[in-house]
């Protein structure tokens, strides 16, 4: 029981266990009060010692709190009324967090963004289109939404700041994962842009975090956009969740023969729309195949 309090106490406002120690004076039906009706929510790996007692865990919420505000992370809770209340509309409440965790500017516009998503490894012509479609994109007043990743993600962030970028992350924002963009991630909140997470401070951005992550990205925009990416990579994962939201989806023709072709080609049949230009990407993200 006491292995799993941290990541839980950080989903439950403190306020909501000061009011249960109000109530209860054995620590072991305040703990079980706390979690009796709370959600599942994604597997959580944090990058240090789970507390051994409920009192460790208070002095552990206290120092990572002190830590939020040295890096200047901000917390909302996640309601009706919070800047990401477009996202109950998309995502299930099973999978949703209680607390979205965030760097920068949270008021965006769900229906003014596009996300944008590929590979880690693109090809000379996918890097360019990808810079040429985002750069259009934010000219066009729309926010670019991606994951901060290497490659495709990289230079979307970088062809919309000036219009305003934003990511979603699978782990928390106390370092930029992975490392080498950095810098990117400052340049993204310098520029009015912001970072989200739905998973707590500490938290390390393992491999099964990031669907859930992708799936963020899908319902933080009116659209999809996968710029290159295989059959089974997270970008196809991202379209794949957008069309299962209902949302319009766009690729560029590629070479079926590559993987990037194949999975191109699986996302069409799955209902995506293949573009040529930037006009007509535009037009069917936002109005779908005429």
């Amino acid at each position: 029981m006491f292995s799993i309090i941290l990541h839980r106490f950080f989903e439950l406002s403190l306020s909501r266990f000061e009011h249960l120690l109000s109530i209860y004076t054995d620590e072991k039906n305040i703990l079980k009060k706390a979690f009796a009706n709370e959600i599942s929510l994604p597997r959580r790996q944090l990058s240090h010692d789970f507390p051994k007692c409920f009192k460790q865990a208070l002095e552990f919420h206290k120092k990572f709190s002190e830590q939020e505000e040295k890096n200047k992370i901000q917390k909302v809770s996640l309601t009706k009324d919070s800047p990401f209340s477009f996202l109950f509309e998309f995502i299930p409440r099973e999978r949703l967090p209680l607390i979205i965790y965030y760097k920068g500017n949270a008021l965006f516009e769900s229906n003014k963004s596009i996300s944008v998503v590929g590979t880690r490894h693109p090809s000379s012509l996918g890097r360019e289109a990808c810079k040429t479609f985002s750069s259009y994109f934010s000219a066009m007043n729309f926010q670019v939404i991606s994951g901060l990743a290497i490659g495709i993600d990289s230079i979307a962030h970088n062809s919309s700041l000036i219009g305003g970028s934003y990511a979603w992350v699978a782990g928390c924002l106390l370092e930029t994962y992975p490392k080498e963009n950095t810098d990117l991630a400052e340049k993204i909140i310098n520029s009015k842009g912001g970072i989200f997470s739905p998973f707590p401070t500490y938290q390390i951005p393992i491999a099964r975090n990031f669907p859930t992550r992708n799936e963020f990205i899908a319902a933080s925009s009116i659209g999809t956009m996968m710029v290159e990416g295989g059959v089974k990579s997270g970008a196809s994962i991202t379209a794949k969740w957008a069309l299962l939201m209902g949302k319009n989806v766009v690729t560029l023709s590629q070479d079926y023969r590559t993987e990037y072709g194949r999975g191109a080609t699986e996302i069409q049949r799955s209902g995506a729309n293949f573009v040529s230009n930037e006009k007509e990407a535009l037009e069917h993200l936002l109005y779908g195949c005429k």
